[in-house]
Parts: structure tokens; sequence; C-alpha cells
């Protein structure tokens, strides 16, 4: 687990954020994962009455925000990589994350997903 950079504050958490951050590494190391970046602590803007508590740093932080695009985007690595052992050059994976409009059909598609489609490329 890291922080995303110096303006993180996770210097005020409360103690039962100490599992959260084995958790994050616990499963990021189970399925091989790169190491989790954190974006938010006790920083940032959040929802009024928020548990990153970031309006009051006297009371200990209880949330933090975990990026998953670095998950997404190695998933996304792996699915292209596992595709190209038997058809090089015939998908693109492409992670997108929302809002995404499709440009055929015109609808906007709702949620972080990985892209996958049947596009052969010229083997030359």
């Amino acid at each position: 687990m890291k922080p995303k950079d110096a303006t993180v504050n996770l210097v005020n958490l409360h103690p039962a954020m100490a599992p959260v951050f084995d958790a994050l590494d616990a499963v990021a190391r189970e399925f091989g994962l790169p190491e989790i970046t954190i974006t938010s602590g006790q920083d940032g803007s959040h929802m009024k009455g928020s548990k990153h508590h970031q309006d009051d740093l006297s009371v200990p932080g209880e949330a933090v925000d975990a990026r998953l695009r670095d998950v997404l985007e190695e998933f996304a690595r792996r699915v292209k990589e596992r595709l190209d052992l038997n058809r090089p050059r015939t998908y693109d994976v492409v992670l997108e994350t929302t809002p995404t409009v499709c440009p055929r059909c015109k609808v906007i598609l709702k949620g972080t997903h990985v892209h996958v489609e049947h596009d052969p490329k010229d083997p030359t």
C-alpha cells in the first residue's frame, strides 16, 4: 500500500483502519496485482459527515479511498497478454472509465469496465 503523493493524509487515522491496509495488501498479493494506491485519507473533498473526518482533524479518520485503476489496468493487461498467446494482434483490450459513450450505438455505458473487441490487425 502506498499513498498517491504527499497530499494524502494518513497521519491521524483511527486504529481500526489498520486491518483495512492489511486487507488491501493481502488481496493485491493474493491476485498478484500491483501495490494498492491510497488516494485519500483524512484529506480531500468528501460528503458532509464523511468518515474521512477531513473537516475536523482532531477526530481520527475512519475512511480511506483506494485507487482501482491500477488494479483494473493490470487486469486488462493480463487479459490482452493471454489472448495474444494464441492469437497475436487479433484483440483490443481497453480499460474504459465512466462515463463512456458507445460511438456506434450512441448509448452511455455506465460503470468502469474492460472493453474487449475482436479487431484483427494486418500481420505485416
